[in-house]
Formats: C-alpha cells, structure tokens, sequence
C-alpha cells in the first residue's frame, strides 16, 4: 500500500472516531431564511463546551488544588447555563468534577468569574473588547458566537457551515494564555489567525 495512501486512511479513520466520541458535534439546521432549532443549538453547544475542556490542557497553577472542579462560565445565557450544567453533571475530566455556572455580571477581575472556560455569546464590539481586555493572559478559554470572534482576538468561535454548528479555533490566542489545544481537538476545528 502506498504510504500516503495509508496516512489518509488512517486520517479519516481517526477524525471519525473522535467526531462519534464527541457524541453529537454539530446539528442539523434549517436552510437560511428558517427558524433554528435553538434548544438542539444549545445541546449541541454545551456538548461541544464539555468537550472543548477535555481537550484542553491548563498551566500548572490554574486550580487551587487537585480536587478543585473545572468550571464552564456561561455569561449571561441563563437557558444555555441550565442545558450545559445537565450536560456536564457528574462528569469528570482528569479526575476533576466540572460544573457550570451562569455569570450575570461582567467583571473586571478574572478571579472574580471563578471559571476556566467563559462562553458568552454575540456581544457588541466594544462589550467583546472590554472581555477579551479582562482575561488576556489568563488561562481562560473564551467561547463565543460573535462573528468572526477567533480571527479578532479570541479562541474558540462556534459557526454556522452548511446549517450546521462548527467551530474555528485561534491556536495563538490559546496559546498566549498558556493552554494548549490538543492534537485532536486542532484536528477537528478550522483553524484561524488574528486578522491585521
């Protein structure tokens, strides 16, 4: 067998076992111009927000101790914050509990969010600004809708391709906060640099 033909296969063989891992990564939508199913949006959504944390990898020093849980902050989304908090109940990653809490109040301090993933979703520029402001250089994986929020500063954006959720993911910016993304997450995600 021809060895690039083999790499290939195997390519595909791995990118689909971690696609049925992940469970359901993406949701079928109506074509544009129809409503979007919003409740299977956020399933899949807090789907994707639990597997990104177990994709991930965090500085040492980022948790008080080796019991502290991995928390997944969801800024002002109180339907999305339920749908991820089922999501994540009783789930472990790395031996750590993760839980989901709802942020209603931005903050100026980092520490005061107490998570180490932040979702929030379409928010103005100069909103989107003042968040990505707070946390640079914080080991904090920031999530969101925004449009083009991974190629303006940002980490992981969830997009909408063919009716379906994606996501692209700035490998700098994650880097930059001292995370690293996984082979296989990378693998999976569209890749994407800051815009000049």
């Amino acid at each position: 067998m021809n060895k690039t033909v083999g790499t290939l296969q195997l390519r595909r063989v791995i990118v689909i076992g971690l696609i049925l891992s992940m469970g359901t990564p993406r949701a079928n939508f109506a074509d544009s111009g129809d409503a979007i199913d919003l409740s299977r949006a956020m399933k899949v959504k807090a789907a994707f927000l639990f597997n990104f944390a177990r994709l991930i990898d965090w500085p040492d020093g980022t948790f008080d101790d080796e019991e502290s849980p991995l928390r997944i902050g969801i800024y002002g989304d109180a339907a999305l914050a339920k749908v991820v908090a089922r999501t994540v109940k009783g789930k472990t990653i790395r031996g750590r509990s993760v839980h989901a809490v709802r942020i209603v109040e931005r903050s100026n301090a980092p520490s005061e969010w107490d998570c180490q993933m932040l979702y929030f979703g379409d928010l103005s520029d100069s909103e989107q600004s003042d968040v990505l402001e707070v946390v640079e250089g914080e080991p904090v994986v920031l999530v969101s809708d925004a449009s083009q929020f991974a190629s303006r500063g940002g980490m992981i954006g969830f997009v909408l391709e063919e009716g379906k959720i994606a996501f692209e993911i700035n490998r700098k910016n994650v880097e930059r906060a001292g995370l690293k993304a996984s082979a296989k997450l990378l693998t999976l995600a569209r890749l994407v640099e800051n815009d000049e």
